[in-house]
């Protein structure tokens, strides 16, 4: 018994509101259909929401129209400033203060 699984394109999960008693799946052919699912507490416990949560994203990425490349990307998106906004430029940054810092000592 899975509570959640990707079967051909939808996703099935365990309507949990419904154990012990019975044992119904829910298919899920939309991403809204998924947040259905959240939202009514058909799908319960951290691990098995975000599978659902991501598998409803797939559901939505699917079914966009988007296509190729992100127009703009982590490695390519700018601040206000200027700079570079990711997380490894904020490490080389760091680390050109600490060298600086440590020939100063």
């Amino acid at each position: 018994m899975k509570p959640v699984e990707w079967d051909g394109g939808v996703v099935r999960i365990l309507d949990q509101t419904r154990l012990p008693d019975r044992e119904v799946y829910l298919t899920c052919r939309t991403p809204e259909d998924v947040g259905d699912a959240i939202r009514t507490m058909a799908v319960r416990g951290a691990p098995a929401l975000g599978v659902a949560t991501a598998m409803g994203l797939a559901l939505a990425a699917a079914r966009s129209a988007a296509r190729g490349s992100p127009s703009c990307s982590c490695r390519t998106r700018r601040s206000k400033s200027g700079s570079p906004n990711s997380a490894s430029s904020a490490r080389a940054s760091k680390r050109r203060s600490h060298r600086t810092t440590d020939r100063r000592a």
